[in-house]
């Protein structure tokens, strides 16, 4: 049975095998189906509700630093956000505990940084039931150029899931449900399971129960699929994905706000005829946060602003030295954002940039690192190649794929020994060609 990887709030497997597509994650542990055994029954809560118990096991890339106190902590917060009551939406008390079965284990099997449907299949054979990276870039089932961004997380039902290093305690919580078999609900902001929404907890009663039972079709090989892309599956004229207050935010407002998984593609198309690039270029210079950067960047991609190729252009050829998460995810979303402008830039200063990025060398010589959590560096100049080979793939330019077989060739001739490299060449052709699991999709979404 061919399963799609969930994608949260905003995502291949190996097709011929399992997975489901998501964004965003928290998971189950093999040996926490329920509750763990040698657990005593638990007592009732006040409203009649038995409480749940899972033991999840984690495990973190080598190169990005997890304690087991945080994970700790990370568990503590989700219990009491699950089990907390919000008067703003239809919630109820939920008393399901996540508890860590053993110290964090570590795997180097797949870069810290990942950005190819490749990895993440190496990453979903690692047997932990949360595994943890740097950074997840265009992954987890996003088949075409505009559903592409940073991602959370990645979780299919039934198995396990994948989590950037910085996720929130809900957005676990949220890819829990995933994992539990629960899809979007987004009639209100604080809705744990919302498509895109952060700091959330509230859970209806159906939520519940998924919550309070054990994961469905765990050890089984066919898990049932849930499609969590909200610019495929949601239509804000059927189901209240957005409400009049998320249509009355300012642009100022829209843009400045954390979004899951960047700015919601969704959410672009309803504003878009609101958004006039003049203005997203110079809220662009005027905004000191590369976070709410980020979603401007996004923006600027998805509108295929030329002029702002410009400044991205200068940006990818100048940056340098050690940075921060947040200053990362800038930069990668500007790279995605060219990828995006690549078919419409008749100048092909665009493509040539990315093909030259595509080269670890043309990022050497800038000192650029990743500052990680424990004053440890992550060199980046790999991860920023593979991100430039990923824009070439959104560029949808047929003419691109000659360039980008050549980079393949060379590749094997030992110009390149980053080991995923090829993998992620062969996926930007599949993108460009919408073949295999980039193939193109029926789009549902409509604008209001």
């Amino acid at each position: 049975m061919e399963v799609e990887r969930v994608h949260r709030k905003t995502n291949s497997p190996n097709y011929s095998a399992r997975f489901a597509t998501c964004a965003a994650v928290a998971l189950i542990s093999v040996a926490g189906c329920g509750v763990p055994p040698g657990t005593t029954s638990t007592p009732r809560t006040a409203e009649g509700i038995e409480p749940f118990s899972f033991n999840l096991t984690v495990a973190r890339h080598i190169d990005q630093p997890l304690s087991d106190q945080r994970v700790n902590r990370i568990f503590s917060t989700a219990d009491a956000l699950l089990l907390k009551v919000d008067n703003n939406c239809d919630d109820v008390s939920c008393p399901v505990t996540f508890q860590r079965a053993q110290s964090v284990a570590t795997f180097d099997n797949t870069p810290a940084i990942v950005t190819t449907e490749s990895q993440m299949d190496a990453l979903f054979d690692n047997p932990a039931d949360i595994k943890i990276v740097t950074l997840m870039v265009g992954v987890c089932g996003s088949p075409s150029a505009n559903e592409v961004s940073l991602v959370l997380g990645c979780a299919f039902t039934g198995g396990t899931a994948v989590l950037v290093q910085d996720a929130p305690p809900d957005v676990w919580a949220h890819e829990w449900g995933h994992v539990q078999g629960l899809g979007h609900r987004s009639e209100c902001a604080q809705n744990l399971m919302h498509a895109f929404e952060l700091e959330t907890n509230a859970v209806d009663v159906a939520e519940r129960n998924a919550f309070l039972s054990p994961t469905p079709g765990r050890g089984l090989t066919a898990f049932r699929a849930i499609s969590d892309r909200p610019s495929v599956e949601f239509d804000p004229d059927q189901d209240g994905f957005f409400q009049s207050s998320e249509q009355s935010r300012s642009l100022e407002d829209l843009m400045g706000r954390r979004y899951l998984a960047g700015f919601p593609r969704a959410l672009f198309e309803q504003h878009a005829l609101n958004m006039r690039g003049a203005d997203l270029r110079q809220q662009l210079t005027q905004e000191p946060s590369p976070r709410y950067r980020a979603n401007i960047a996004r923006a600027l991609g998805l509108s295929r602003d030329l002029v702002a190729c410009e400044s991205f252009l200068s940006d990818c050829g100048s940056i340098g030295g050690e940075l921060e998460i947040d200053e990362l995810d800038e930069l990668i979303e500007k790279i995605i954002a060219l990828g995006r402008l690549a078919g419409v830039d008749n100048s092909n200063r665009t493509t040539e940039l990315l093909l030259a990025g595509s080269d670890p060398s043309f990022w050497r010589g800038r000192d650029l690192n990743l500052r990680i959590a424990d004053d440890r560096v992550l060199n980046l100049e790999e991860a920023l190649a593979r991100v430039c080979v990923l824009g070439l793939g959104l560029s949808e330019n047929p003419n691109a794929v000659n360039s980008l077989r050549e980079l393949k060739r060379k590749s094997a001739a030992g110009i390149n020994n980053d080991p995923w490299f090829v993998p992620q060449i062969d996926e930007a052709i599949a993108r460009i060609e919408g073949t295999g699991k980039f193939a193109k999709q029926a789009k549902s979404h409509r604008l209001p």
